[in-house]
């Protein structure tokens, strides 16, 4: 049997053919033929870096390969017995192809050609065969390098490269595909370098270590048999120096070592490593990050020294997650990790001995502006993360989460000094600790930046300091320890939320009440989110909502129930005295009643209401008076059970023009602080 033969593009015009509905698809190089004129000779070196993002090789170590490591694809052996197990079986009907091409309806978009700028040709490098196609294959196969298949085939069998390609250009599994010789060239051409270039890579840095199979823990060979096999076989390449040579490319071993070792399940550049057996050795980690690993989580390793990694850095990796280091992770440990991982967006490290490494996050890190230390017992957990939201000019930690976990005072250590070297550029804090430990200064600093304040226990003379104050959050624990935070209000505040789920003396009722009168009387609070305890009575501090009359949202929740003739009370005071109100979302287990919604659509300018349908079963005229809701356009509701689906569906029905989200639980409250 004969394998079907590449079809040449005879249109003459620098195309890729675009699909039409059901009709077969045609893939063309830009050159419009089978030979690529834009690009150098097969055997010019390549830099595969501008490909994957990876750390680029010096002149010296990016030397071209033998031509045998681009030529072997050429090879009438291109194909081991190993690889063809990941292809498709051969179409050899030669018909369909005569039925395929009588069946093109060509559609032709541009490619723009190769370009070079002439006046930066020094700083561009060109991956041939890649970057001289047109954006979309470029990107396509970007994605499916990096994504689906580290060590691409080099195989030109059809069924193969017809499957990768409709994963390269998102083509339906059962939509007929034909693709030219250019396309395939530059597509061979730019993989069989990248296999190549991989493979350098690779025998560098496993020549950078040792690892001994005999003074391996006989628990890892028991329980990472499989993985310790793949790295095993791995090294025996490198260090018998097959990567010399272009033989490895005819193979698909390195391939599957790479597939089954970071690429399991197809779920993309996601590593997850346990290592509270020893099991996985330093070389996995260094080519991992060699690979364009964006995330890595290890549990339970023996520690966070990377000092054993080669003095490089790697840029692609954005998420690095330590979980449980059996030995303390030290301020030069962490440190280290910033040296060699530029580019992290998230550093979370549990296991750490002091709070050393927030003092110099700022001059190895500068991007990492939000900054979460939780203390426990056993030690600290930091962690660091680029707060994109932020502005890029403020040199320093913008966001600071403390939580001491109510551990006793001589546990907290020098928590004063973080915020003695930030107070000036924090603009989000969050300050829950109650220990008098080392904390009585943090009320004398200036906050000449902060806008956003969550005070759980103590702190209360920081809002003092803050002008400009815009998100205020207080718990009903810093209001009974600490009733002095409500005599302050700030002149800026749009936001309150008041967190009263915990007990609560009529003494301290009575000063929240007053405390929302005189904030009606002082300042524009547009949203206000306030959480009761449902077997309390809170029904003064309900009262003095209404007197916000320029309020735009309120959220309102209770531990479980909401009693439905305070519901409906509620609801007829709030249209007259919160007639601006756009937004309601509510938490209970209970439904609101027909009655409440009709009172509701007396609000003229309320477009997004969240609640409780549980029990709205029972109801007479409930999905009724939602249908009548005219001024809604955004309904948001919850529990999704089977039961409420009719019901569901003829709002949707009958509202297209309102969209509604049912969920599974209750997401009415997102954590703002």
């Amino acid at each position: 049997m004969l394998k079907r033969s590449l079809s040449p593009d005879t249109t003459g015009v620098d195309s890729v053919k675009a699909p039409r509905h059901k009709e077969p698809i045609v893939l063309a190089a830009a050159d419009g033929g089978g030979t690529d004129m834009s690009t150098g000779s097969p055997s010019e070196p390549m830099d595969e870096s501008s490909l994957l993002g990876s750390p680029s090789l010096s002149r010296a170590s990016s030397q071209s390969l033998d031509e045998s490591d681009y030529d072997s694809y050429h090879s009438a052996k291109s194909i081991s017995d190993i690889e063809s197990e990941y292809t498709d079986d051969a179409d050899d009907d030669d018909q369909e192809d005569v039925e395929l091409d009588m069946s093109y309806q060509r559609v032709s978009i541009k490619i723009p050609p190769l370009r070079h700028d002439e006046g930066n040709q020094n700083n561009r490098t060109f991956v041939y065969g890649v970057e001289d196609m047109d954006g979309g294959f470029g990107d396509g196969l970007r994605d499916y390098i990096l994504l689906v298949d580290a060590y691409p085939s080099v195989s030109r069998h059809d069924g193969v490269f017809k499957r990768i390609c409709k994963q390269v250009f998102k083509v339906p599994e059962n939509q007929p595909i034909h693709v030219t010789h250019g396309v395939h060239d530059k597509y061979v051409r730019a993989t069989s370098n990248y296999r190549a270039k991989l493979s350098q890579i690779f025998k560098a840095v496993m020549k950078t270590y040792t690892f001994d199979t005999v003074s391996l823990p006989e628990k890892c060979k028991n329980n990472r048999k499989r993985q310790f096999k793949y790295m095993m076989d791995a090294m025996r390449f490198a260090r018998k120096d097959y990567l010399s040579s272009g033989a490895i490319l005819q193979s698909a071993a390195l391939g599957d070592v790479i597939a089954k070792v970071f690429y399991h399940g197809r779920k993309g550049i996601q590593l997850s490593l346990k290592d509270s057996d020893d099991q996985v050795p330093r070389p996995v980690i260094a080519f991992a990050f060699l690979l364009g690993l964006i995330t890595l989580k290890l549990v339970e390793p023996v520690d966070a020294d990377m000092s054993s990694l080669p003095m490089a850095t790697w840029p692609t990796l954005r998420t690095l997650h330590l979980y449980g280091a059996r030995k303390d992770i030290t301020c030069d440990e962490i440190i280290g990790i910033w040296k060699r991982f530029p580019s992290l967006k998230e550093l979370e490290l549990t296991s750490c001995i002091d709070l050393q490494s927030t003092r110099f996050v700022s001059e190895f890190c500068p991007s990492m502006k939000s900054l979460n230390i939780r203390m426990y017992v056993m030690g600290l957990k930091l962690t660091y993360t680029d707060d994109e939201e932020n502005n890029n000019e403020v040199q320093g930690v913008t966001k600071l989460d403390i939580d001491t976990n109510d551990i006793p005072d001589e546990i907290v250590k020098d928590i004063s000094s973080i915020i003695k070297q930030h107070h000036h550029t924090l603009e989000h804090l969050v300050w829950k600790t109650d220990t008098t430990h080392d904390t009585e200064y943090v009320g004398l600093f200036q906050y000449p930046r902060l806008r956003k304040l969550g005070l759980i226990s103590s702190g209360w003379q920081i809002p003092r300091n803050a002008p400009l104050l815009e998100e205020l959050m207080l718990t009903s624990r810093i209001i009974s320890t600490q009733p002095q935070v409500l005599d302050m209000i700030p002149p800026h505040l749009n936001k309150l939320e008041l967190k009263l789920e915990g007990p609560l003396q009529p003494v301290a009722k009575s000063s929240i009440e007053r405390y929302l009168t005189r904030m009606s009387l002082q300042c524009q609070l547009k949203e206000l989110v306030v959480r009761f305890n449902s077997e309390d009575d809170f029904t003064s501090i309900m009262d003095a909502i209404f007197r916000h009359g320029q309020l735009e949202c309120l959220k309102i929740s209770f531990t479980y129930a909401w009693d439905s003739d305070q519901m409906e009370r509620f609801f007829h005071s709030l249209v007259k005295g919160c007639p601006r109100l756009s937004r309601l979302e509510l938490k209970c287990s209970n439904a609101p009643s027909t009655y409440s919604i009709t009172t509701l659509k007396g609000l003229a300018h309320l477009n997004m209401f969240a609640f409780s349908i549980y029990g709205s079963d029972g109801i007479d005229g409930f999905w009724d008076a939602l249908r009548s809701f005219s001024q809604l356009r955004c309904l948001r509701i919850y529990p999704n059970a089977a039961i409420y689906k009719t019901n569901i569906a003829y709002l949707k029905e009958q509202r297209p023009d309102m969209k509604i989200i049912n969920h599974p639980f209750d997401t009415t409250f997102e954590p703002s602080f």
